[in-house]
């Protein structure tokens, strides 16, 4: 197009306003606008056609309205999730970077600590810890404070039980990953994959008590669950002695089995109560939903 021309061509005004044009031809006919007053008239004349003039709001609404993708919508959206599924399930909290750096810290840690402890008992830390990070990231969903998307899904074009599931499972993964990631580095043979059975005993209990009390309270009570179940049952196979060790062996044998038959329990419950996952994860303190 000759921006220098007396006139637009009424065919590309027509296209202006429909709008149907490249980003280039918009912004120079847009700067001859700038300029033509017989130009302008012409393009409020074709606008004031209801059809027209409607396709053109549609379309400047669309743009304003619609929501810059974070980092993670972007990550989501690369893997098939549609845009619209996409921005609503990274807009929460575990799903910022704040909260994945803050994991990537812990396990960093973890392993640090395991690989300057040459004794066996020195991954302990690590097999105690890891289960707890995707629950905890399932349970911070639940917190409206740290919530910056919840109106975002009360609108979603997905039901409840679909969105809490998917939710669920989406923050989830950061945290298999850093775990995932970080085991190899903990030089332990395949004590570094002891953590896989118990995280997913733990993530499904989590969700399953949490269709009954809420899914943070529920995340709390399995995290104290663990963590004292653990030292009793060491307790009791070591009189007392070797603590860390005994722990280590339990984690690594019966403790596998046990926690299998956790996550089997906790799939099968959260199955039956799907429905009341949406609610628990809705659900604030002082019980109110």
């Amino acid at each position: 197009m000759n921006v220098d021309a007396p006139h637009i061509q009424d065919r590309l005004i027509a296209a202006y306003v429909r709008p149907s044009l490249d980003d280039v031809t918009r912004y120079s006919i847009e700067a001859h606008l700038d300029r033509c007053g017989e130009c302008r008239a012409r393009v409020a004349e074709h606008a004031r056609q209801p059809r027209r003039a409607e396709a053109l709001w549609a379309e400047i609404a669309d743009v304003v309205d619609r929501p810059r993708p974070t980092p993670a919508a972007r990550v989501l959206a690369a893997f098939g999730v549609p845009e619209h599924r996409a921005l609503v399930l990274a807009a929460t909290w575990p799903m910022s970077v704040v909260w994945v750096l803050a994991q990537a810290t812990i396990v960093t840690a973890g392993v640090y600590l395991t690989r300057t402890d040459h004794a066996a008992s020195g991954i302990l830390p690590f097999l105690l810890l890891a289960p707890l990070l995707p629950a905890a990231s399932v349970a911070l969903t639940s917190l409206a404070r740290l919530d910056p998307g919840g109106e975002a899904r009360a609108a979603a074009p997905l039901s409840g039980t679909r969105l809490a599931l998917a939710r669920a499972v989406t923050v989830v993964v950061p945290s298999v990953v850093l775990l995932a990631a970080a085991s190899p580095f903990l030089d332990r043979g395949w004590l570094a994959a002891a953590w896989i059975l118990p995280t997913l005993g733990l993530t499904l209990a989590t969700l399953a008590l949490g269709s009954f009390i809420g899914v943070d309270r529920a995340a709390i009570s399995i995290a104290f669950g663990w963590l004292l179940a653990c030292t009793v049952a060491a307790v009791g196979a070591s009189g007392g002695h070797e603590l860390s060790q005994h722990l280590v062996d339990l984690l690594a044998g019966d403790g596998q089995l046990v926690t299998l038959g956790i996550a089997v329990a906790g799939a099968i419950v959260t199955w039956t109560r799907r429905d009341h996952l949406e609610p628990a994860f809705a659900r604030r303190p002082g019980g109110s939903s």
